[in-house]
């Protein structure tokens, strides 16, 4: 029994065990998280654990940030000695601005990974909003017309290269979580 049933209430009239079986796991699930700090769901894809959070306190990080990194500090003393005395904050807000630009694109980076592991690509809703526009209704039948459809609308080459697009975006993010890891704090 997975997730997807947990609030279909015609499913557990017709399963009432399953209906125990979810309320009994999600309890367990629950004291996991009070005692742990995660539940066991975690473990079964970290990758999409982590995609969906970090972005989310990477945000908070950034609206919350007291300074900026170290090295971040030091080229804006190189640049302009000491803001306080100089007046001149501006070379200071600019490599401000750089960091927050660093962090949006750990941000959009892990992003595009949790869009991998959701398997969300976007031509799957142009697809299906053509479908509605053409009144193509979904079949798994080789020979009907959505099939038909799926095909000439290039949906496999085009979540192909949506793919890639999404790697690159979460290589370069992961490039710099790894180079700034030490630097996510506030």
């Amino acid at each position: 029994m997975s997730a997807f049933h947990f609030y279909e209430k015609e499913f557990y009239l017709n399963n009432p065990p399953e209906l125990l079986d979810d309320i009994r796991r999600n309890i367990k699930w629950a004291w996991q998280r009070v005692f742990r700090g995660w539940d066991d769901r975690v473990a079964w894809s970290i990758d999409d654990y982590l995609s969906e959070l970090v972005p989310e306190w990477i945000e908070r990080l950034k609206k919350t940030k007291q300074g900026r990194p170290v090295y971040f500090m030091a080229r804006s003393y190189e640049m302009v000695g000491d803001v306080s005395e100089d007046n001149s904050d501006s070379e200071y807000e600019k490599l401000a601005n750089e960091w927050d630009a660093v962090l949006d694109d750990i941000i959009i980076g892990f992003r595009a990974g949790y869009a991998i592991t959701q398997s969300n690509y976007s031509v799957y809703d142009t697809f299906e909003l053509e479908c509605k526009t053409k009144n193509i209704e979904w079949n798994l039948d080789q020979d009907s017309e959505y099939h038909k459809f799926y095909s000439e609308f290039g949906v496999s080459q085009k979540i192909q290269d949506e793919h890639a697009l999404l790697m690159k975006k979460f290589d370069h993010g992961m490039k710099l979580f790894h180079a700034n890891y030490f630097s996510l704090w506030d």
